[in-house]
């Protein structure tokens, strides 16, 4: 749960609340998606990307799950600063699949 509400940190001018969250629970796996907000919203490209990778490809074990998880990354607001990034739409290339 404080995982999640620190997703929302960084909108509340808490920024180093969140930090201090994503670092003390950046070794939980199935938390990944939600650290990978937060790296995000703070600006940490690489960081974010990491873990949404780890994500997919650690936490999630069904392809088509990935490509919904993909879908959903790409349009969750709080990887807005990843949208145009190639190495994000690379790396939520599955979601393409899932286009009417």
């Amino acid at each position: 749960n404080q995982i999640f509400a620190a997703t929302y940190l960084v909108q509340l001018g808490r920024p180093a609340e969140a930090a201090e969250i994503a670092k003390r629970y950046e070794g939980m796996l199935a938390a990944s998606y939600n650290l990978a907000a937060i790296q995000a919203q703070l600006g940490n490209r690489d960081e974010a990307l990491r873990l949404l990778s780890r994500h997919f490809h650690a936490y999630e074990q069904f392809d088509q799950v990935r490509a919904h998880e993909m879908k959903e990354a790409r349009e969750d607001i709080v990887f807005a600063s990843l949208q145009k990034d190639p190495a994000f739409i690379q790396l939520t290339a599955m979601a393409d699949a899932l286009r009417p």
